[in-house]
């Protein structure tokens, strides 16, 4: 598999083996957003087998375009001659990891074809970053699991309420993609996961240090930007590239000039990743490329958003006197400038007339006109030289024919500064284009640093505690982090403890007690801690998980004839088949979805299973066979959600208390089910039947 984002320079390479579940691929292909999939057309030919890879794909990615492409453009050798040729020299060293990746430089030989061909963007020599993701070291999160457990989108009409949009306060894009990846794909690196808690700790601890860094890293949004240094569009306009070179020298001055700021911010921090960042900073490149920068652009030009002032920005964006041609160009548009101002205020003083002179993308020049709130202005009485007049907004847009005629003028003359100005600008990127391979690292802190600010916002709620890490899970009034965060009542607190000792946990309960989302809550706890944020709860040890399954919901496949209780049992099959000694297993209901007497017998022989394992697990079932297991499996414990009846005695007027507590042992509530179907308004008759 090779990925690759034409917004950056930066190819990810993964290579893996999988079964006919195809969840390690599955899985990867949803941390890259992708937008196209490019397979081979010998794999398109099983689009109707419901066991292959690309229905695999079609399903789960529907809205994805997959395009097919021939055989012969997957070859290796032109892969790993790819990389030779376009991997910039600081991240070289990754074509002896490569090497053997037979599949993967196949993957990139066709990405590079078709970008190329298709895409028409062109990569210049030693511009690219090359990256290979192996699968070690890294939480395993399967994409039924990840969309059940709703880690990065929503199920209902919330679309952030998900633990991405929880823990989600970066100001950069770098920093959010790479936040999305780590809850995807959470680290199992102990040191990794400490290095990072230390660094929010102290962001904690120190919000004078929190203050200095988060207005710089905040000024670095674009920084992403700067990595399209070498990508070359053939068949954009001359126009098109003389702007988007302005542009990224302009956003590339701006950088430098955070970075001072930066490293001076980073020079009281004590974590080892911040006072690493700073050595990184002290890269003679940096100094070098501000120089040249100082020699070529104007000081007191930036990069800003806007038309008007980014257009402005750009044509007097070289210094004067680098290029006399530039100058007299310049000189000659701003002259056609103030003639055009004065135009419209001669226009607007002989009629009386409250003409303001404005600029924009669509219009150009033009004269606006300001109209009082809800006044109804008739266009036919302004005077016959202001043309091409409508309202919009409470604004008139007019013109004149002589404006009309000096706008296109403007035009040309910006064009040809642009043009100018683009080759001065190719002398200085000529000059600082062997110094540009450090902004790559540069990306790589920005993000991180940013996801590190987003998770110390987060970790400075007042009830939140930094997790530990041992060989047992003890968490103590654990609370559900989205609910925490982004609902508007806080979630009761509850316990959650497993060991090697007690591993295997049943949960009993009535509807609506609780259950699933104390099973999310479970799971969500987990991947905050290894990401290396706090979670909410007065004390908090982890066990290090390598791989989370979760069953949870009921669902049909239409296309394939697939009923619910045979998905069930295919998530199951793929459960036992990829069961490690650290997994964390969470099952909500399993094998409801068929008679009592074999759902409860297939879960009794899968349960069984699960708790000769090391694995923890965690069960909710409205199977009362199942709570058995703790009589004959000292691993196995008896939990139940508290309600507390209320006139069961009196079924007309029967209810139950929610308290939403996790207690050990069996609850036993008569008629529960009629109670709740009471309180959703069924009618007497069928009520009195049902009892």
């Amino acid at each position: 598999m090779a990925a690759i984002d034409l917004q950056y320079p930066h190819i990810i390479l993964s290579q893996m083996s999988d079964d006919n579940s195809y969840a390690n691929a599955l899985t990867k292909i949803h941390m890259f957003q992708p937008v196209e999939i490019l397979i081979p057309d010998t794999m398109g030919k099983d689009q109707k087998d419901p066991n292959s890879l690309y229905t695999a794909i079609k399903t789960h990615f529907p809205t994805v375009e997959i395009t097919e492409i021939s055989r012969i453009h997957w070859k290796a050798v032109t892969g790993l001659e790819r990389i030779q040729t376009h991997c910039t020299n600081e991240f070289s060293s990754i074509e002896l990891i490569v090497k053997p990746k037979y599949y993967a430089l196949s993957a990139v030989c066709t990405l590079f074809k078709y970008i190329e061909s298709i895409q028409h963007v062109v990569y210049t020599q030693n511009s690219v970053r090359f990256e290979y993701q192996a699968a070690q070291n890294a939480m395993m999160i399967d994409l039924e699991s990840a969309q059940n457990l709703e880690l990065v989108t929503s199920y209902g009409n919330k679309y952030n309420f998900c633990l991405l949009g929880a823990l989600d306060r970066c100001s950069t894009p770098a920093g959010r993609r790479l936040l999305r990846a780590s809850i995807l794909q959470p680290s199992c690196d102990l040191s990794a996961i400490q290095k990072r808690q230390d660094c929010v700790s102290e962001l904690v601890s120190n919000k004078s240090l929190y203050a200095i860094i988060h207005p710089a890293i905040r000024r670095l949004y674009g920084v992403h930007r700067l990595l399209n240094f070498a990508t070359q569009h053939p068949h954009a306009d001359t126009i098109e590239r003389a702007e988007r070179s302005l542009n990224y020298a302009l956003l590339l001055k701006h950088t430098l000039s955070v970075i001072p700021e930066l490293k001076a911010a980073l020079k009281t921090a004590v974590s080892p990743f911040f006072k690493q960042v700073a050595d990184h900073l002290m890269n003679k490149d940096f100094e070098f490329m501000r120089e040249k920068i100082s020699e070529f652009i104007h000081p007191e030009a930036q990069s800003v958003k806007g038309y008007t002032s980014s257009n402005y920005n750009r044509c007097f964006a070289i210094k004067v006197g680098i290029s006399d041609s530039l100058d007299v160009a310049r000189r000659a548009y701003c002259e056609l400038i103030d003639d055009m101002e004065k135009m419209v205020e001669d226009i607007g003083k002989r009629h009386n007339l409250g003409l303001t002179f404005a600029n924009s993308s669509t219009l150009g020049y033009h004269i606006e006109m300001k109209l009082p709130r809800n006044y109804k202005f008739e266009l036919e009485r302004l005077p016959q030289e202001l043309i091409e007049a409508h309202i919009k907004g409470g604004t008139v847009y007019m013109t004149t024919q002589e404006l009309f005629v000096k706008n296109q003028h403007c035009k040309d003359a910006c064009v040809e500064i642009h043009l100018m100005s683009n080759t001065v600008m190719g002398h200085m990127f000529e000059a600082i284009k062997g110094r540009m391979g450090c902004l790559f690292q540069f990306n790589d802190d920005v993000a991180e640093m940013d996801v590190i600010l987003s998770l110390a916002t987060i970790s400075s709620i007042s009830d939140y505690v930094r997790p530990t890490f041992g060989a047992s899970l003890e968490v103590r009034d654990g609370k559900h982090p989205v609910m925490d965060i982004l609902g508007t009542e806080s979630p009761t607190p509850n316990d959650t403890v497993a060991s090697t000792a007690y591993n295997f946990h049943t949960i009993t309960g009535p509807n609506m007690g609780g259950k699933t989302i104390y099973l999310k809550q479970i799971v969500l706890l987990h991947i905050m801690a290894q990401i290396g944020c706090f979670v909410p709860a007065t004390k908090a040890q982890f066990r290090i998980t390598d791989h989370i399954f979760c069953r949870l919901g009921a669902r049909d496949d239409i296309e394939f004839n697939a009923s619910t209780f045979m998905l069930e049992i295919k998530e199951a099959q793929y459960i036992l088949q990829s069961l490690t000694p650290n997994s964390l297993v969470i099952l909500d209901e399993l094998c409801r979805s068929t008679t009592v007497e074999e759902g409860a017998s297939i879960a009794w022989a899968i349960s069984k299973k699960l708790l000769l394992s090391k694995a923890f697990t965690f069960s909710a079932t409205h199977f009362e066979y199942l709570l058995k297991l703790a009589d004959l499996y000292p691993n196995a414990t008896n939990h139940h959600f508290e309600a507390i009846p209320n006139g069961i005695d009196r079924p007309e007027e029967a209810r139950l208390v929610y308290t939403h507590k996790v207690k050990r042992g069996v609850q036993k509530i008569q008629n529960y089910g009629l109670v709740l179907a009471r309180a959703t308004g069924l009618p007497e008759d069928v009520l009195a039947d049902a009892h």
